[in-house]
């Protein structure tokens, strides 16, 4: 059975604003001592419930922007990528004849010293 291209994406936004409403649920479990923790333990689970908060506030970012690291396409329309990838491979060409003329310059230098 194949997914319609549509239902990605719809699935990937359910699943980013479900995973953010569990950072938040975390830090809120650990704040409340919900695991019924020692007193001892009070510190770490205070670092562990802003731990929790701090990144649920950073996924809520990527997920209100649609940053999206890992799917490059998503984030940038394609032509913007299409003309990154021509700009890289012009780049590319362009340091290897720069170093394949500084080879080529080396060898004469040595052939013309002898």
């Amino acid at each position: 059975m194949k997914l319609s291209n549509g239902i990605w994406p719809a699935l990937r936004v359910f699943f980013g604003i479900f995973m953010v409403c569990v950072y938040f649920a975390m830090a809120y479990l650990m704040l409340i001592n919900f695991f019924k923790w020692g007193e001892g333990l009070a510190w770490f689970r205070y670092l562990l419930a802003g731990v929790f908060a701090v990144y649920g506030i950073y996924r809520a970012y990527r997920q209100v922007k649609g940053i999206d690291y890992y799917r490059l396409k998503d984030a940038k329309g394609v032509e913007e990528v299409e003309e990154e990838s021509r700009v890289a491979i012009f780049i590319k060409e362009q340091l290897k004849q720069s170093n394949g003329n500084r080879i080529d310059n080396t060898n004469q230098e040595q052939s013309n010293e002898k």
